[in-house]
């Protein structure tokens, strides 16, 4: 006997007001797409919301764009840990939107508060922090990791804004907006707890804008946690495979039309032009230093495209075999790589003043 399919429940509060800062896209753990946003209840009273529906976003941005007062019917008042408000404001397919009138003014959240790190640090893991301000005093190793069966890159900085010093990660896109001794503000960023620490790390929200270097004083001093193996060796095989990325949960596409105008993730199962999917390049490469050393290196794409764009051959980045033959015929590189042999840079010899640790 076949077990029935489980129904949606159909939530009964009923909530107007005015939409305010519609996100973009997320998914779930279990790919499950929802999007937040603000709804603005009173003068001066703020619900933060989360829309388990993306067919309902365009509605939502609609409303926010045209300054349009709602109602939203068949939605679930949750408790707020938040503390800027009573309640949340949960929603999902069943739930309704309808243009009505309210009896208050159409006015925007308040800008994001400056948090320090300090108090950062007293934060639980999964918080949202609005925006901090704060100087990059050390950085480690990029890394590709796995998550969900798509291969992402990250690197962990290490900030200090005078108050407080920590870790923060910067995945994918971001990475490369990043320097060490460079101040910045970074916006719409999330706290997780990892080995015991709170540390901050970026979200599809994020964004990362330098400014004027920050007096902040001197910073301690940073324990490395890795060792950085550097070689200079030529390469004897290349092997460079490129995938395509979904830009709303960032799951590779194992096959592909290159024909069709649309395409469906094999994820999160979203229908989107063709063009909004993102190459992305990874590699192996066999290398051998002059004391007959071998070594099988993985390289990702960050990493590739950083020296793509120093040799200033960029246009190779839809020619994987055009990469590979490039990488056989330099006689020599420099190689960065950590204990589990990834790769953080390569560097032409010519351009690299590096003694070999070989």
């Amino acid at each position: 006997m076949e077990t029935p399919a489980k129904k949606m429940r159909m939530d009964t509060d009923v909530v107007s007001g005015y939409i305010h800062s519609i996100s973009a896209l997320k998914f779930t753990t279990k790919n499950r797409g929802f999007f937040n946003a603000v709804l603005q209840t009173g003068r001066e009273e703020f619900h933060d919301v989360t829309i388990f529906s993306p067919r309902k976003r365009a509605l939502f941005s609609q409303a926010s764009d045209n300054g349009t007062a709602i109602r939203l019917t068949h939605v679930r008042k949750a408790l707020s840990f938040k503390g800027t408000s009573d309640f949340d404001v949960m929603g999902n397919q069943l739930t309704e939107l309808s243009v009505t009138k309210v009896t208050f003014p159409f006015r925007k959240p308040a800008a994001p508060v400056r948090q320090t790190l300090v108090d950062v640090t007293a934060l639980p893991a999964g918080k949202k922090v609005p925006l901090v301000k704060a100087k990059v005093v050390a950085a480690s190793l990029q890394k590709t990791v796995s998550i969900r069966g798509s291969d992402k890159e990250v690197k962990r900085f290490t900030v200090f804004d005078g108050t407080a010093q920590m870790s923060l990660c910067v995945w994918e896109r971001l990475i490369h907006d990043v320097e060490v001794d460079s101040s910045y503000v970074f916006t719409e960023l999330s706290t997780r707890v990892f080995e015991g620490k709170v540390e901050l790390t970026t979200t599809v929200e994020s964004m990362i804008e330098k400014i004027c270097d920050l007096d902040v004083g001197d910073a301690d001093a940073v324990q490395e946690e890795e060792s950085v193996v550097t070689v200079k060796a030529s390469i004897c095989g290349a092997e460079i495979k490129a995938s395509l990325k979904c830009a709303l949960c960032g799951s590779r596409q194992d096959t592909w039309d290159s024909q069709s105008r649309f395409a469906r993730c094999q994820s999160c199962r979203m229908l989107q032009k063709s063009g909004a999917f993102s190459k992305v390049l990874r590699g192996t490469l066999k290398v051998k230093n002059d004391d007959g050393a071998d070594y099988t290196l993985t390289v990702g794409h960050c990493t590739l495209v950083d020296y793509l764009k120093r040799r200033n051959i960029t246009s190779l980045m839809d020619k994987e075999e055009a990469i590979e033959e490039h990488l056989l015929f330099e006689e020599c590189l420099q190689f960065s790589f950590d204990d589990e042999c990834n790769v953080s840079s390569i560097v032409d010899i010519a351009d690299s003043a590096v003694p070999s640790s070989s």
